[in-house]
């Protein structure tokens, strides 16, 4: 029988949470408001009673609404993915589409066979390996991505459009809210 969805919220906060107490430049993104009461119903991150999302950067993409660079958990399918969105910015589009290539993200196209600006990766899961998988994915993906925006910011890369490394004091703002809501 599949857990609750809210049962991998809390899982993953408290494991993001200790990697951040290990490490304090270790950041992760939450959700930011109690849309729907979400926040009062323990769903900590950006998704819904379907799925849930994890971000280690800002830069939003605006027309889909979501997080740049994410990875995501579906457990009534037993996948996860991670997806690069550049819908909304050519500019980002340049960067994520290089970002893309050097972590073997493959280009996603429509059912009319159109590339949509989105390059992703799927992983097959189960309950007891998501965190064999985000592990994997901080271990690997996340240190190309670290390097990649850091470098690009140091040569003040314009085709980022906004994407960056998440600030101490937007962090702990969003740990404080989170612990309001939490039991």
């Amino acid at each position: 029988m599949q857990k609750p969805l809210v049962e991998y919220h809390e899982e993953i906060f408290d494991f993001l949470y200790q990697k951040h107490i290990e490490n304090s430049e270790f950041r992760f993104r939450m959700r930011k408001k109690n849309n729907k009461k979400r926040l009062n119903n323990g769903y900590w991150f950006n998704g819904d009673e379907g799925y849930l999302t994890l971000s280690f950067w800002n830069g939003d993409d605006t027309k889909s609404k979501q997080p740049c660079i994410r990875l995501g958990i579906t457990p009534k399918h037993n996948i996860m993915w991670s997806d690069y969105i550049a819908r909304s910015s050519e500019l980002r589009r340049v960067s994520l589409k290089e970002l893309a290539e050097l972590n073997s993200l493959e280009p996603r196209v429509s059912k009319k066979g159109e590339f949509t600006n989105i390059w992703g990766k799927i992983y097959t899961m189960s309950n007891q390996n998501w965190k064999e998988i985000i592990e994997n994915f901080i271990d690997k993906d996340k240190k190309v991505i670290d390097t990649f925006i850091k470098n690009k910011l140091n040569e003040k890369y314009e085709y980022l459009d906004g994407i960056d490394f998440i600030k101490k004091e937007e962090f702990d703002k969003w740990i404080k809210n989170i612990n309001k809501y939490r039991k």
